[in-house]
């Protein structure tokens, strides 16, 4: 005589771990739609990471076979990584496909519900404010069977330089986690951006380094296949799609608010070097103490001409192009942040750098830049003059 076959038994779960799978209960009961994409990413995300919690979310999906738990169980399988496990899941899709239940497809069974095809994740992409150092964090994500997600963290000077690179597999909960904990630990925080931005900023710095006969960082491996074959149709940043160049070029009204870029982060850190500005300190002091006679409005006029002309010889076109990619990238941030007019000003301060200064003999953003630069340094330097060493980027390399 056969004996009967029993189910294995499962393991203990947590008391969070319970929750966890009472929800999953609740979503395999409710109706197709009730709960939002994220929140359902969410619940299986933390199913995926959870061992005791995933082999009870499959006993509970073939308790209640439906179209639905075949869906969910389908979405789960992508989101484990040990093979033991995945072979359960994959037995329980079998088992719900033997009773009609087929993934994806309408079931032929008396519920009559329909359950969505499921979809592949998307990929992602993060990045981060420009630092004092002119660089950029950017996070790329790409959906990994049985991985979870492939991540690429790449330090670009946007337009100028990738700087740094660096390549790793984790899970899609790890990723969201190590996204936060980067936001908590910086002063510069990252934010998602469209993914056809973030490969156009990754192929942009590796193009630009290339062509100036720099060395790539790291190994980029398959990321660099990846990315160039992606279709990306853009010349230009991705913040000329949302405001049209033509309505803030030369325009007078945000030109002349550029100086209160320079109030706020990210533009107030973009200070220029002390070794560069030494000799132009130099002059602003004699200009300060000199022993002539000089009335207010000949000070005046004798430093503003000493930093129209420390504009022109420090801002290289090179560098100008430079600036204009921070600002321009600064500017799709403050749009993404919602701030659409300080976004407008920002555009309109970065066309204006490498334009003709309609309005201006020069940028204001630039003098205003220099002005600042010239008397934090001079400080700074009083305070130092032991011989400190010179801060680094505020943003940590992995």
């Amino acid at each position: 005589m056969t004996k009967k076959k029993t189910a294995a038994s499962l393991p203990d779960l947590s008391a969070s771990e319970s929750e966890l799978v009472e929800s999953f209960r609740r979503m395999l009961s409710d109706g197709e739609g009730l709960e939002t994409p994220a929140e359902r990413e969410e619940l299986l995300d933390r199913l995926g990471a959870s061992r005791p919690s995933a082999l009870h979310a499959v006993r509970a999906a073939l308790e209640a076979p439906s179209a639905r738990s075949a869906g969910l169980l389908a979405e789960l399988e992508l989101l484990v990584s040990e093979k033991d496990l995945k072979k359960s899941v994959r037995r329980a899709l079998h088992i719900l496909e033997q009773k009609g239940f087929s993934k994806g497809e309408t079931p032929q069974g008396k519920s009559g519900g329909v359950f969505r095809k499921v979809e592949k994740p998307e990929s992602v992409a993060y990045e981060s404010e420009i630092d004092t150092a002119g660089i950029a964090l950017l996070m790329l994500a790409t959906p990994r069977p049985a991985v979870g997600l492939k991540v690429a963290v790449a330090v670009v000077k946007p337009g100028v330089e990738l700087t740094d690179f660096h390549a790793m597999e984790m899970t899609r909960s790890d990723f969201r986690a190590f996204v936060k904990g980067f936001n908590g630990e910086q002063a510069s925080e990252v934010i998602p951006i469209p993914w056809e931005h973030g490969v156009y900023l990754f192929k942009e710095a590796l193009e630009a380094t290339e062509r100036a006969g720099g060395t790539l960082p790291g190994d980029l491996g398959d990321w660099r296949s990846r990315i160039e074959r992606e279709k990306i149709d853009r010349k230009e940043s991705e913040v000329y799609e949302w405001i049209p160049k033509e309505t803030v070029e030369g325009n007078a009204f945000y030109l002349k608010d550029s100086e209160t870029l320079l109030d706020k982060n990210p533009c107030r850190l973009w200070l220029l070097e002390e070794e560069e500005l030494e000799p132009y300190i130099r002059r602003m002091e004699e200009i300060e103490t000199s022993v002539l006679a000089l009335s207010e409005p000949q000070q005046k006029q004798r430093i503003s001409d000493l930093l129209l002309e420390a504009v022109g010889e420090l801002f290289t076109p090179e560098r100008r192009y430079e600036f204009r990619r921070r600002l321009e990238e600064t500017a799709f941030i403050f749009l993404l942040k919602g701030e659409r007019e300080r976004a407008k000003v920002a555009l309109a301060t970065a066309l204006d750098l490498t334009g003709e200064h309609v309005f201006v003999p020069e940028n204001p953003f630039l003098v205003t830049l220099l002005d600042v630069s010239i008397g934090m340094r001079a400080i700074e330097s009083e305070r130092t003059e032991g011989g400190e060493p010179d801060g680094e980027s505020p943003l940590i390399i992995l």
